[in-house]
């Protein structure tokens, strides 16, 4: 609905000064940058790239990944695969496991609608019935172990048990074909210290690495790990261990990467892409006011928005309820109602979430409009 709205603006010199706000924006060649840096940096290190549309639930966005080299993507959940299948996003790896008997149900077209689809499985009996599932079909899966690399979100945990599941689906589950393992550590990706962040992850690659040699000399090869993400795109690699990267906040970088430092306290190799635009709606106070984005703008889960342009020098953002932010500054000053003020979002991934379109920006120009497909496909 948004985006058709605000297509009259498309190509309109100063569109962007239109936009009914708040407006989520994306300075494209920041973007295409951040596109193009990290496809680079995984083509020198010699392992394929699969973002993580769970970032943007685009399939115009997917679609420039995979076409700028990505292998494929990454799906969160079973209904955003259902969606990126109907674009040109190469293989599809759905990073959570898929358990219900409705969602198994599901797998059954999606798997032969999609080039190459991949599941993980981190559970023996959910394994044998997906197995079973596929195989009346006269279909087979492709599935990837998750092991869990101590975060306890999802995975089965390094060691024996891990072996046990590897071994089930490659000699009991015949419409299931093993493809290799998942390890995500999403915990460790906003560790600010680079040094601290390395060794975290490094010990963990290191436990993993057990577990692949085990497998090796049970004659068990795993063409794929999967895993690492934005945090850590410079660090896993270094395993030679990891043959994909799940990198997503990378094309965007909001406020919680700004604080997350590469080697020797130097920042990221991204720059902040995405932005909220508001608009000041009152001001009566000298040093305080009152903008039309609130918490239902912005993602609340980790800290305010940064402002970058539109307000004083030293302006802070802060939440002032569901549709209004506050603006606050030291020296006195009034700003004018009507000003639009740019921020950086705190989280990219929830806060993409609540808009149904990104205004695609050059300077002052919207020169496209990319629809969020799989907003609201949570299951």
């Amino acid at each position: 609905m948004s985006a058709r709205r605000n297509s009259r603006l498309v190509g309109v010199a100063g569109g962007v000064a239109e936009l009914p706000t708040p407006a989520l924006i994306v300075d494209q060649p920041r973007f295409r940058a951040n596109i193009a840096n990290m496809q680079a940096h995984c083509d020198v290190c010699g392992i394929n790239l699969r973002p993580h549309t769970k970032t943007h639930k685009s399939i115009r966005i997917a679609e420039l990944q995979h076409k700028a080299g990505a292998i494929g993507i990454c799906c969160a959940k079973l209904g955003e695969a259902e969606v990126m299948a109907n674009g040109d996003v190469g293989s599809i790896l759905i990073t959570s496991p898929v358990v219900t008997p409705q969602a198994l149900e599901r797998l059954v077209p999606l798997n032969e609608k999609s080039e190459d689809l991949l599941v993980v499985v981190d559970n023996l009996q959910i394994a044998t019935e997906t197995s079973k599932r596929l195989k009346a079909a006269g279909q087979q899966l492709s599935v990837l172990v998750d092991i869990d690399p101590g975060m306890h979100r999802t995975g089965i945990p390094l060691g024996g048990k891990a072996l046990e599941l590897v071994r089930h689906v490659v000699n009991e589950c015949s419409g299931l074909k093993l493809r290799g393992v998942q390890f995500y550590s999403g915990d460790l990706m906003h560790v600010a210290d680079f040094d601290t962040r390395a060794q975290s992850s490094l010990s963990r690659w290191r436990e993993l690495q057990q577990v692949l040699r085990s497998l090796k000399e049970e004659g068990i090869e795993c063409e794929i790990v999967s895993g690492g993400g934005t945090g850590t795109y410079d660090i896993d690699h270094t395993t030679n261990m990891l043959t994909e990267l799940q990198a997503g906040s990378y094309a965007f970088i909001d406020r919680q990467y700004l604080e997350v430092q590469g080697p020797g306290g130097t920042k990221l190799a991204f720059e902040p892409s995405l932005f909220v635009l508001t608009s000041v709606v009152s001001s009566n106070h000298s040093n305080f006011a009152t903008t039309d984005a609130g918490l239902k703008a912005f993602s609340t889960d980790a800290k305010s928005p940064q402002i970058v342009h539109g307000a004083p020098r030293g302006s802070s953002y802060r939440f002032m309820g569901d549709e209004h932010g506050a603006i606050q500054w030291e020296m006195d000053d009034l700003v004018k109602v009507g000003t639009v003020i740019k921020c950086i979002v705190p989280h990219c991934d929830p806060t993409i979430n609540l808009y149904d379109a990104i205004h695609v920006v050059e300077d002052d120009t919207i020169v496209d409009i990319w629809e969020i497909d799989a907003r609201g496909r949570s299951a």
